[in-house]
């Protein structure tokens, strides 16, 4: 067997430690990024939610203006695919992990026998299904009319809540549920801080945007936002995996480099 002389072996072990870091980055990458929306639905729950939030009457003096949580979404794709129609129980210690974000998680869960642009888009969707609960709910006595559920809209419109997270799985079968439901879509969404606390109102009731939270200084669309130098943006899925790509390209110029002769051995 012939000898690698020292230069050779320099460039082996720089071309482990590259590929060694390569692997270690995409493998986070992965974990960071299973919320199984695509960038064009979460644009559109994301912009649902913020719709019915902007809407609400009476008109709500501190509404936020929600972003998307990739950890949140995370979390709510993680528990859909367990396909159970029941709340996830470990969902604040689930977000502790993945978010140095501190608060409650709240959560929303929606089933349908549709297709999956219908349970995330139009007016049979999970969003759309959640608001429509506003016909049950009275603001001025903050309660829900007799045998109805309204708890799903309040959380929606909660205004101290200022993220928001979903995922979504088509289910073989459901958990909890008959088997009319099997191959039904599961929604979840995943708030942060959660909402829906017993004796608080869901909002403070007034001009929009005339008691918005320190931070918030802009209103846009009736909503608190961010002043324009610290607008957040929503991270959506398929970016982190775009930057691995443009990692990777980067990585393997750097191979090349080390080579020394422009050429890559597999």
């Amino acid at each position: 067997m012939p000898k690698m002389t020292s230069g050779k072996l320099k460039t082996m072990s720089n071309f482990l430690i590259v590929l060694r870091f390569f692997l270690i980055f995409t493998t986070a990458v992965s974990f960071n990024s299973h919320a199984d929306l695509t960038a064009s639905e979460v644009n559109t729950v994301l912009a649902a939610h913020n719709n019915v939030r902007s809407t609400v009457s009476p008109t709500a003096a501190n509404m936020t203006r929600l972003v998307w949580d990739q950890n949140l979404a995370a979390v709510a794709q993680n528990y859909a695919n367990q396909c159970n129609f029941a709340h996830n129980a470990n969902r604040n210690a689930n977000y502790a992990a993945l978010s140095p974000n501190t608060g409650q998680v709240g959560e929303n869960i929606f089933v349908t026998t549709q297709g999956r642009a219908q349970a995330l888009n139009g007016s049979g969707s999970a969003v759309a299904l959640w608001a429509a609960e506003a016909v049950d709910y009275t603001f001025a006595t903050n309660s829900c009319g007799a045998g109805k559920v309204c708890g799903h809209y309040t959380q929606v419109v909660w205004a101290n809540t200022l993220r928001v997270g979903c995922g979504i799985t088509q289910c073989p079968s459901i958990i909890g549920l008959p088997s009319t439901f099997n191959n039904g879509q599961l929604v979840i969404c995943n708030y942060n801080p959660a909402g829906n606390f017993i004796g608080q109102s869901p909002y403070i009731a007034g001009t929009p945007g005339s008691q918005c939270p320190a931070g918030l200084p802009n209103v846009v669309d009736g909503l608190c936002s961010p002043a324009a130098s610290a607008a957040q943006t929503a991270t959506v899925p398929g970016l982190p995996w775009l930057g691995a790509g443009v990692l990777g390209l980067c990585l393997m110029a750097m191979m090349i480099k080390l080579s020394g002769k422009g050429k890559v051995k597999i």
